[in-house]
């Protein structure tokens, strides 16, 4: 995707209100999974690898090794795996050690798309900062560095934390300013001492009017500090004029993956070794038929309470399959993870209110209600669209009831309509090349054929035609 490309799709995503999300990846299955989830931009540098070694971003700073040596050497990890999005180098621009015009250039046949400036010294201050300008090491040479990837055809996105720097990256071509407020806090490993949400609200403000007032064109977003979750950024986005997004770094990996390895390992102390004889409970243990494969989108509640309702949905058993059976939980979890992408927010939170609902009216979770009171919650949640209280979980239930049909009776190459049960169910023969004259005679029962599918639909030197084995 070219700069051009990027910047065209960029704008007219901001035109229909949604916001760019650039994401920091220190490892490939960080980008892997940035992208999965519909991040815009991808950008790797040094601090990404030090913060997911357990060490604080701010360590990308130090003397710890080459950033832009660490930036190449992670290329080889991160672009190969990245499919559809561009992924951004960060330029250590004031590195003496460099011909700056030969670096990038080798950073753009890398398959780099752009670049941001960091390290940068935008990050010190005091005696410092002053030093480091007064001996070449300065702001202008990461201003400089940002001209020559414009003129590279590179997007540039640098970081900018005061007015003044902000007018110098418009001037020299930058196509999104990110207005910079401080190392990210929270976490196990984040900064402690910052400015606060609304000191970087007016800091952020003024970032971008300066950046606007130089060059009307660019698209401003902000970062860092104490803007880390999505509900920070939703406060400033509320409370500025022109901001246009986010980037984040600790926000979109080392604090997910804090949260998600901790909270884990808690449910793994919480078990108990059973003492004794434990035969009377081995007939309560969950069926092998009865475990979810690995889940994409949905954490396993939530995969769990999505299965109840389909199975309400369309009944079943392991003798006379329904959705459960026919997996249609796992064809909603793709699916979220890929075309309906902008239905996760709806998903997640239909489900908590929910199972929030469930639990006001009968005192229980969704899941530990028996069958007759599921069936008579979803009943009154089904047609109260024009309520005010249930309407928007009753629109929920409408979208899990069209989403329980396409996984059950849909291709099985999605991941819904495990072993074809759903098809079975109705008699449809599925994804078939064509059909002999003989199978379209009336009268023909179809399901005298083999079911194939669209996995099936392979030229072989055994036409489809040939199969006729009842399945």
């Amino acid at each position: 995707m070219t700069r051009k490309e990027t910047l065209s799709r960029l704008r007219d995503q901001v035109a229909r209100g949604i916001p760019i999300i650039g994401a920091g990846a220190g490892t490939g299955i960080s980008a892997k999974c940035e992208e999965l989830g519909g991040a815009d931009l991808i950008i790797i540098y040094s601090s990404g690898r030090f913060r997911m070694a357990g060490r604080g971003s701010i360590a990308g700073l130090m003397p710890y090794g080459d950033a832009n040596q660490i930036v190449v050497e992670m290329a080889r990890e991160v672009i190969p795996i990245v499919k559809n999005i561009p992924v951004l180098a960060g330029v250590c621009g004031t590195d003496p050690f460099r011909l700056m015009p030969n670096f990038l250039e080798e950073l753009k046949k890398l398959g780099f798309r752009g670049v941001q400036n960091f390290p940068t010294v935008g990050l010190f201050e005091g005696q410092a900062r002053r030093n480091m300008e007064e001996t070449g090491m300065g702001y202008d040479r990461e201003v400089e560095m940002i001209s020559i990837a414009h003129d590279l055809d590179l997007l540039t996105t640098p970081y900018v934390f005061n007015p003044s720097e902000a007018t110098a990256m418009a001037k020299a071509g930058a196509d999104i300013i990110v207005a910079h407020v401080g190392t990210t806090l929270k976490g196990t490993i984040g900064a402690k001492s910052t400015v606060s949400l609304d000191d970087s609200v007016v800091a952020i403000q003024a970032m971008h009017d300066a950046a606007k007032e130089a060059n009307p064109d660019v698209l401003v977003i902000c970062h860092g500090g104490p803007v880390a979750d999505p509900e920070d950024v939703e406060y400033v986005l509320e409370r500025t004029d022109g901001i246009v997004g986010f980037y984040g770094a600790s926000s979109m990996e080392r604090l997910p993956v804090e949260k998600a390895i901790t909270e884990n390992m808690k449910r793994f102390k919480k078990l108990h070794i059973q003492k004794g004889k434990t035969t009377a409970k081995r007939s309560t243990m969950v069926a092998r038929g009865d475990v979810l494969p690995t889940l994409i989108f949905f954490n396993e509640e939530e995969a769990r309470i999505v299965e109840a309702i389909t199975a309400r949905i369309i009944p079943g058993d392991p003798s006379n399959p329904g959705a459960k059976e026919a997996g249609a939980v796992i064809y909603i979890d793709r699916a979220l993870a890929g075309f309906f992408s902008p239905l996760q927010t709806f998903y997640r939170e239909g489900i908590a209110d929910f199972d929030r609902t469930s639990r006001s009216r009968f005192g229980s979770a969704f899941l530990d209600l028996n069958e007759s009171q599921q069936d008579e919650f979803l009943r009154s949640i089904e047609g109260a669209l024009g309520d005010e209280r249930l309407g928007k979980l009753s629109q929920f239930f409408a979208v899990v009831y069209q989403h329980t049909l396409e996984g059950t009776f849909g291709d099985p190459i999605y991941g819904g309509n495990r072993d074809a049960v759903g098809w079975k169910m109705v008699g449809f023969p599925g994804a078939q090349w064509s059909y002999t004259a003989e199978q379209m005679r009336l009268g023909f029962y179809v399901t005298q054929m083999d079911i194939a599918t669209l996995g099936d639909l392979r030229p072989t030197t055994q036409s489809s035609l040939e199969r006729g084995a009842k399945q």
